[in-house]
């Protein structure tokens, strides 16, 4: 048998001392040529240089070039000579050749060594963390991926980073044929038709707001475009419910596929038909495509670190967050809410692009509308307006006019109010709300009504007759004592609630 040689590990990289030369020859370079800076500007930071000297002389040489001055060893000697240690290292690098050919290696390689040593420092904070216990697993992973992350971008930088218009026009040339093939809309249908035909679709890579005040309906709007998304069009939907636990959300989306009475089916007191609807909408959330996350005040990292596992194992398509002001701010920005959720919309809007998937965003609204005699919301009455209304691409508010004016003529009638857009018009589609059922649903142009779009669908409910004339049976005592499980116009009405229910169908 061979005996294995001893492996003997490289000797450790000697940072101050493979740093010296380079950062010597770039500021030799740059007092000899100034005008080379710009083309190595978005390579390296002054932080990259590891001797303090240096790293000073190159952040007086970056102030000078972004202000357009004269730049050589005389006026730097000047403006360091009361600084002794910063003029002797000066004379140094004043006996260092320039090499203008080799300026871009010479800063790349120190940028190289740069973030090895952050990335060491890095690791071994975190390995004393991980060790202590100081942060969950899953946000210390959160951490070093987004350190990872910008450590990356700072490798890339310095790359081809523009495309001449032929080039983007051919990329676009295929996104076109793409739509011509497929049809209908680009983006992914909101499940309105007529909030599809004002901004085609929520879209990737982008930012969506949704805002209301409370009882306006903004989460069973958000969550009925999302059960349309994964019900009817099979795309993977993530939903991070951070103000309701899951077991409710599913029963309000149950009575929204089903067309359920939801507080009938919060009592568990079940009409005749609704057992086969019932039996159908389970059936059809079993095979959707949508996944639940209710754990309360996740902060921006854990989103971030859950949604990107949600990306790679189920191909999430898109995410809706409910909602934006109960995820738990940095600390650095406790003493400043509006600065700390000014960094989740960037963060979120980020994630967005890099997950390449639209992002729905709930957001409450200030209170001061309620002070307006026309309390329809418009961009300012998001709280924390200013970044939130930057990073969006779509901003949505929920309005209800019966909701403030209970004699309105326009009872069960919903706004959607578009307040920014940025690739189409502003305006409002108005859509019917059926509270009961918990969902809102197009309006037929032509009478003005709430169509009937019953996720259910008719062809469906067909099947359950013999089950309805079975309860019709079930129930004859009911009909025997003159009380019709029908009224008139054929519309079922409750069971009296002092005979059993119907069998619930699982």
């Amino acid at each position: 048998m061979q005996a294995t040689p001893d492996y003997q590990s490289p000797p450790a990289i000697n940072f101050n001392g493979s740093a010296e030369p380079l950062e010597k020859a770039l500021l030799s370079t740059l007092l000899d040529s100034p005008e080379l800076y710009n083309g190595i500007a978005e390579i390296i930071e002054p932080e990259d240089f590891i001797n303090d000297s240096a790293r000073q002389i190159f952040a007086w040489i970056v102030y000078e070039s972004k202000r357009g001055r004269s730049i050589d060893i005389s006026l730097a000697m000047s403006h360091f000579s009361q600084t002794p240690r910063l003029s002797s290292y000066l004379i140094e690098v004043g006996t260092v050749f320039p090499s203008q050919d080799s300026i871009r290696r010479h800063a790349e390689e120190l940028r190289d060594l740069s973030m090895r040593f952050s990335m060491i420092e890095m690791l071994r904070e975190s390995s004393q963390k991980l060790l202590h216990g100081q942060l969950p697993v899953d946000q210390e992973i959160a951490v070093l991926s987004k350190s990872l992350n910008q450590t990356n971008v700072r490798l890339n930088a310095g790359g081809e980073s523009n495309q001449s218009y032929k080039e983007v026009g051919k990329a676009w040339r295929a996104r076109l044929a793409e739509r011509a093939e497929k049809g209908g809309i680009p983006g992914i249908s909101t499940g309105f038709r007529d909030l599809d035909q004002k901004t085609t679709g929520y879209h990737k890579e982008n930012l969506i707001i949704v805002g209301g005040r409370p009882s306006m309906g903004k989460t069973t709007f958000s969550m009925n475009s999302i059960e349309d998304i994964a019900v009817n069009q099979g795309i993977p939907a993530l939903v991070f419910s951070m103000e309701m636990p899951k077991e409710d959300l599913y029963e309000r989306t149950i009575a929204s596929i089903g067309g359920i009475d939801f507080e009938n089916l919060r009592l568990g007191r079940l009409k005749a038909g609704d057992t086969e609807k019932l039996r159908i909408a389970t059936e059809k959330l079993d095979a959707a495509p949508l996944y639940i996350d209710d754990q309360p005040a996740l902060s921006l990292n854990q989103v971030v670190a859950r949604a990107t596992k949600a990306k790679r194992d189920h191909n999430i398509g898109i995410i809706l967050i409910d909602y934006l002001q109960l995820m738990t701010v940095s600390k650095h920005f406790l003493a400043n809410l509006n600065e700390g959720i000014g960094e989740i919309s960037r963060g979120l809007k980020q994630l967005a692009r890099d997950l390449k998937i639209p992002i729905v965003v709930l957001s409450q609204l200030s209170r001061e509308l309620e002070r307006r005699p026309d309390k329809r919301p418009m961009n300012s009455d998001l709280r924390s307006s200013g970044s939130i209304e930057q990073d969006a691409d779509l901003i949505l508010f929920v309005y209800r006019d019966e909701v403030y004016n209970p004699e309105t003529e326009d009872k069960g009638v919903a706004e959607i109010i578009i307040g920014k857009q940025r690739n189409g018009p502003l305006g409002t589609v108005r859509l019917g709300f059926a509270n009961g059922q918990s969902r809102f649903e197009t309006i037929d142009q032509g009478g003005g009504q709430p169509t009937t779009l019953p996720k259910v669908s008719r062809t469906e409910r067909v099947k359950h007759d013999k089950e309805s004339t079975s309860l019709a049976s079930h129930h004859g005592q009911q009909a025997a004592e003159g009380t019709p499980t029908v009224d008139s116009s054929g519309q079922e009405l409750p069971l009296d609630p002092q005979q059993p229910y119907p069998d619930i169908p699982f």
